[in-house]
């Protein structure tokens, strides 16, 4: 890798460097599949999953760390995109911050 050596796809994945490989004519549906994915997650969630990666990234596991991480999971939970996530999971609908951007597109072709 630092090498700047050349190596297939299948190589990359089998040391972890990519975590999936699609074939180019699957690609679109898989773009899709990972973006629709995405869209369901609440950006505030994801930006302190983001910080806590970064935040804990290269740092012995010990009590502190479990005690921190726990806390902050607490915390995300607790929150006003936490409380939606699990309204919305217990009423069966999507959560507030969900954007339909199909019927979006729809309302604009009109």
């Amino acid at each position: 890798f630092l090498t700047a050596e050349k190596f297939s796809a299948a190589e990359a994945f089998r040391i972890g460097l990519v975590h999936d490989i699609t074939p180019p004519e699957e690609l679109d549906g898989k773009v899709n599949e990972i973006l629709g994915a995405l869209m369901l997650t609440s950006h505030s969630a994801v930006a302190e999953a983001k910080r806590l990666v970064r935040d804990l990234t290269a740092k012995p596991i010990d009590d502190r760390m479990v005690a921190d991480t726990a806390q902050r999971i607490a915390d995300i939970r607790i929150s006003a995109d936490g409380r939606e996530g699990v309204r919305s999971f217990l009423d069966k609908r999507k959560p507030q911050w969900v954007v339909d951007y199909e019927a979006l597109t729809a309302a604009d072709e009109e």
